[in-house]
């Protein structure tokens, strides 16, 4: 496993599509939830990326599917309530 030092979620996030496709599933779900649990939350990356595939029908990832789902969303309403989406020229509805 990498050392405790790598901090950088999406990286984790990257690392644990790898192990994934190289079959290491166990060592793949563990740095997926290091992922999420250190702020990465793409929840549409999640849900699309084929080389997540083998671990979809596994109850850790659902799990983990759900926490980025909700992390997600409470970034967007974070994001409008403090007037981002008009600041930036946007919809709440696109996102």
């Amino acid at each position: 496993m990498l050392q405790a030092t790598f901090r950088d979620p999406e990286g984790m996030f990257h690392v644990a599509r790898r192990l994934t496709y190289l079959g290491e599933e166990d060592k793949a779900l563990q740095m997926l939830g290091r992922s999420v649990d250190s702020g990465f939350f793409c929840y549409p990356a999640m849900v699309r990326d084929p080389w997540l595939d083998p671990l979809r029908g596994l109850p850790e990832f659902t799990g983990f599917l759900h926490k980025a789902q909700e992390r997600q969303r409470e970034a967007i309403r974070s994001f409008v309530s403090l007037g981002g989406d008009a600041l930036l020229g946007m919809h709440a509805e696109s996102y």
